[in-house]
């Protein structure tokens, strides 16, 4: 069975990784890491690549999340994309909301923290995922 994809942007890498490993151990989700706008860009764009969910980083050098979002959003309209970022300000949140985001989650700075935040959203956004890929599966 074909395993969920996940694109992870993310310029911090000790977040990166513990999303990358959170995901793989618990869901055998295939993910992809991308550090800033970019390159996330560069993948979805050069390879033909479209993930099942994009998990993305607000505050990211190069592109910042925001301008990802729009440019992503022009050729890749379906795929949910979750803003995980430290910023609580109300015009970041309601500007993803504008350019197309389906959900903004404050990111913790623990480690622990962050970690019971990947539980959360992985409940509300992977899981279902999963199950619908099961579900083609079990239908084929």
């Amino acid at each position: 069975m074909k395993s969920i994809e996940i694109l992870v942007v993310d310029d911090n890498p000790a977040d990166a990784l513990l999303m990358q490993e959170f995901l793989r151990e618990r869901y055998l989700a295939k993910i992809t890491v991308a550090h800033d706008g970019e390159e996330a860009l560069g993948l979805l764009l050069a390879r033909d690549y479209i993930p099942d969910l994009i998990l993305l980083d607000l505050k990211l050098p190069k592109l910042n999340g925001h301008e990802t979002v729009k440019r992503i959003r022009r050729t890749i309209a379906r795929v949910p994309i979750i803003i995980l970022s430290g910023s609580r300000n109300p015009d970041d949140i309601s500007f993803a909301y504008a350019v197309g985001v389906n959900a903004y989650v404050e990111k913790p700075t623990e480690p622990d923290a962050l970690l019971r935040m990947m539980q959360s959203v992985a409940g509300l956004w992977v899981e279902p995922l999963v199950r619908e890929h099961q579900l083609k599966h079990q239908l084929k």
